[in-house]
C-alpha cells in the first residue's frame, strides 16, 4: 500500500483534467498538442494552488484522445 499522507495532511487538493479537444480551435495534431503542453504554465498554476492553500493537484496526464501530457512511447 502506498502512503497517502500526502492527501490526508493536504487536507484539501484540487482534481484537473488538461484534455486536447478543449485547448484549440484548430483540429488536433501531436506538433499542435506539444505547444499547447509547452505553454503550460506550470510555475503559474503552482502559485495559485499555494495562493489557496491547496495541499495537493491530481492532474490527468490523459483521457482516451490519444493526446497525454507526458511522454509515451506507445
Amino acid at each position: 500500500m502506498r502512503d497517502t499522507s500526502v492527501l490526508y495532511n493536504g487536507k484539501w487538493g484540487v482534481f484537473m483534467h488538461f484534455l486536447s479537444d478543449l485547448y484549440s480551435p484548430q483540429p488536433m495534431t501531436p506538433s499542435v498538442w506539444n505547444a499547447v503542453v509547452d505553454r503550460f504554465d506550470v510555475a503559474a498554476l503552482a502559485r495559485q494552488l499555494h495562493q489557496v492553500g491547496a495541499g495537493y493537484l491530481m492532474f490527468t496526464v490523459g483521457q482516451n484522445s490519444g493526446f497525454f501530457c507526458a511522454p509515451n512511447p506507445v
